[in-house]
């Protein structure tokens, strides 16, 4: 009998790494629950193994993440905007911390190894984004990365989207605690 698969929570699904990863999951078979804000619910389309949770990384998140075996946290900016609420130390700070507090709350971090919970980060190499384009120099930076590189290259969305998938994958059962670099071999020589 074959096991059905677990529950991903996914933040920033409407971003454009996000997007990638969110169908990849789908498209592995995994059910994903997406926190959305309201404003960008028409964003994703509605499938069977998709539960949109209405929300904001800002605001209260308690029992969201009930249910779930794995967090892949993707919510950022590249500028504030105060007068909409939106500052970094608001989304990138606070919306971390509501985040965690959310997981440790749901069990994920506190029976880590008795539940199975693991985590893996990536840090990815520079990758071409709307909000990156806003990014001063960002092309330099582009092009520097890619010169460094072993792969002489720059990393894809599709790429880090990929790992995800294979991190929140059972294919990855055996590692946590792994940093796993996307970035075309950037890393080592930076």
């Amino acid at each position: 009998m074959a096991r059905e698969k677990e529950t991903i929570f996914l933040s920033g699904a409407t971003g454009f790494v996000g997007g990638q990863i969110l169908t990849r999951l789908l498209d592995a078979g995994y059910k994903v629950r997406c926190l959305v804000r309201e404003k960008s619910i028409d964003k994703i389309r509605p499938e069977r193994k998709l539960q949109v949770c209405p929300g904001d990384v800002t605001l209260n998140l308690e029992g969201a993440m009930e249910g779930c075996r794995t967090v892949i946290h993707l919510v950022g900016s590249t500028r504030e905007e105060p007068w909409k609420g939106i500052t970094f130390e608001k989304l990138q700070v606070e919306g971390t911390r509501n985040m965690i507090r959310e997981a440790q709350r749901a069990g994920l971090g506190r029976e880590r190894g008795e539940r199975n919970n693991r985590t893996n980060p990536i840090p990815a190499g520079p990758t071409r984004t709307l909000a990156a384009s806003r990014i001063k120099d960002f092309l330099d930076l582009l092009h520097n990365a890619a010169e460094k590189a072993p792969l002489r290259r720059n990393v894809t969305q599709e790429e880090v989207a990929n790992v995800a998938a294979f991190l929140g994958s059972s294919l990855s059962s055996g590692m946590t605690g792994q940093v796993v670099y996307v970035d075309c071999g950037y890393h080592i020589w930076a």
